[in-house]
């Protein structure tokens, strides 16, 4: 288990819920079932030498935040797969810092979420502009100024507004394929569409 190792590497987590709460459910369901993805989150981490717990830069209902990755990243009711990638750790970690003073504690709502779900059904713009949620936050700092994926990001047809995590995914599947990314570890199952 990764929380048991200390890995000084840059991290993208995918992960699956499976929530509780009613509409958590009716917004995983439009995620996984309409975009055909396994995954509902995409999100990066890294293993903070002050706190000694790994800490997770994510956009997440309502808000931008840093948390404790594996407060929350707990089987049976997460899936999840963790990708170590080709990224010095400190300018890794500078890319999210300049990030996470530009978009922490921004707030985006439900209304963002809905819309963002349809726009990336539809690929269309997303209009309902308050903040990013996750996929757009990944996206965002992928092609940051210092970021080695930079241009390989941008060469792509994705769209900051209706880009999903299921994009993001096949991206570092094919990343992986040149040793740009590993995946480090994986509690996940077969998905059926």
């Amino acid at each position: 288990m990764i929380k048991d190792q200390v890995l000084k590497k840059s991290l993208i987590v995918f992960s699956r819920s499976y929530p509780k709460v009613w509409y958590r459910k009716i917004v995983d369901w439009f995620i996984l079932k309409l975009t055909k993805s396994r995954w509902t989150h995409v999100s990066f981490a890294f293993y903070d030498d002050n706190s000694k717990i790994y800490i997770c830069q994510e956009a997440t209902t309502p808000v931008v935040t840093r948390d404790n990755l594996f407060s929350w990243l707990m089987p049976p009711d997460e899936e999840y797969q963790i990708f170590s990638l080709n990224w010095d750790f400190d300018s890794f970690k500078q890319v999210l810092d300049n990030v996470w003073q530009k978009d922490k504690e921004k707030p985006y709502g439900i209304l963002q979420l809905i819309t963002t779900i349809f726009s990336i059904i539809f690929r269309t713009k997303n209009f309902v502009k308050k903040g990013k949620v996750c996929s757009e936050e990944v996206l965002f700092t992928l092609l940051q100024e210092g970021s080695p994926f930079k241009k390989s990001f941008e060469g792509l047809n994705f769209d900051l507004n209706s880009v999903s995590p299921e994009d993001l995914y096949k991206q570092i599947l094919f990343l992986e394929g040149f040793g740009l990314a590993k995946l480090e570890e994986s509690i996940s199952k077969e998905v059926d569409f």
